[in-house]
This record gives structure tokens, sequence and C-alpha cells, in this order.
């Protein structure tokens, strides 16, 4: 679902620029080129070059002459980092929270299998602490790791200007 939203945000902000409303009556005389349908379909709009439904109302698309001036090249720019900004903050997010999912998982299963070792029977007791012993050594380094992925995610935005 994540993988939607930057190209929902992108053709919206594409579409807020450049659309005008079907009452304007110089977008009527345009040709049928700059027509694009919307629709509401699950309570998503949907823009689309056929009518994609019986309630689609007709937007044209304004189509400019020439460059834009630098103003408007400026605003573009800044609304395209701004939505590269906010994509990445939730990638990141996303991240440091699976990392923290696979923690808790670690620490579960560590819990287990620490349960089950000390329920088991070893011919010595040196032997039960060097099992326990390798457990703890093979879980902490998975851990480890994690919390390591969790800082490398956290310092990702500090390091890019």
């Amino acid at each position: 679902m994540h993988r939607f939203w930057p190209v929902l945000v992108t053709i919206l902000l594409a579409f807020s620029l450049a659309v005008i409303a079907d009452d304007n009556p110089k977008a009527k005389s345009s040709s049928a080129k700059n027509k694009v349908f919307k629709c509401e379909k699950n309570g998503v709009v949907i823009f689309s070059q056929l009518a994609c439904s019986d309630d689609a109302k007709v937007v044209t698309i304004k189509m400019s002459q020439g460059r834009p001036d630098n103003a408007v090249r400026e605003r573009n720019l800044k609304r395209q980092q701004d939505v590269k900004q906010y994509v990445e903050a939730q990638d990141k997010s996303r991240g440091i929270s699976r990392h923290r999912a696979r923690v808790e998982r670690y620490k579960q299963q560590m819990a287990k299998e620490f349960a089950q070792l000390k329920q088991t029977r070893f011919h010595s007791v040196q032997a039960k602490d060097e099992a326990l012993d390798v457990l703890s050594k093979k879980y902490n380094a998975l851990i480890t790791i994690e919390h390591e992925a969790i800082k490398a995610l956290h310092e990702q935005g500090k390091t890019n200007p």
C-alpha cells in the first residue's frame, strides 16, 4: 500500500497545478485531448481519459504556454521535495518498526529456548552453563544487529542535507 502513496500524491499534485473547473467557459472550448474524467469509486478519487462511472465529471487540463516562471518552478520543486521527504519518513518509520518487532520476537524465542534448556538434563552443570551461554550469545548477536539497523535508520536523515 505504501508504494501507492507516492504515485497518488504525484498525480494529485500534477492535477492541482493544472486543473480548471468544468464550469469555466474557456475550458469548455478547449480540445477533447485536454479533458479527463473525475470519478469516485469506493471513496477514492480516480482520473481517467474515459468516463469511469455514470456520475463522472469532466475536468479540463490547462495546457501551459511555454515554460513556467521561476516562482512556479520553485513551488513545484518544493512540493516534490515535501512529498519525497514524507515518503522517506514513512519508509524510515516502517523500517524501525520492523526491526523493533524482530527484537521482541528474538527476546520471546530466547526466553522460550532458555526455559526448554533449563528443563533439559545435562551430564554436568558445566555443559548446561555452556549451552545457556551459546544460546544467550546467539540471540544477543541477533538483537545487536537489529539495534544497529535501527540506529542506522535514525542516523540516515541526519547525514543527508
